[in-house]
């Protein structure tokens, strides 16, 4: 009888010697670095810069025939913003979101150079 007990009790602590009675511990994970759109959309060149902008208006799904102008206005809201010059002699107003998102305005910002749409709040 000690034959058939001896090999179930060794299985047996086999087994439970694998079992960690305390709960796993979370790992610290460093916090995701902060990106700096900002400095990013200010190290363009001019033509990269337009290029970026009008993509924007872009997705945004109005009509642009090309960027030929942009430079940066006051802030809208806190956040950075540009006045941005279309081809077909529109004005957009680009806001630079803290995620990253730009979010486009019809119409140039007030003091921007055009009287088309006054303030757009975001």
């Amino acid at each position: 009888m000690l034959r058939n007990i001896l090999p179930a009790l060794g299985l047996a602590a086999l087994l439970l010697a694998g079992c960690d009675p305390s709960p796993p511990q979370a790992k610290p994970t460093a916090a995701a670095p902060k990106t700096d759109y900002l400095a990013q959309i200010n190290k363009l060149t001019p033509q990269q810069r337009n290029a970026t902008f009008y993509r924007a208006i872009s997705d945004a799904d109005f009509i642009c025939e090309r960027v030929a102008t942009s430079q940066s206005i006051a802030a809208v809201d806190g956040h950075p913003a540009w006045d941005v010059g279309c081809g077909d002699r529109q004005h957009w107003t680009l806001v630079l979101l803290d995620n990253g998102i730009i979010q486009v305005l019809k119409g140039a910002a007030p003091g921007a150079g055009s009287a088309e749409t006054p303030g757009n709040k975001i």
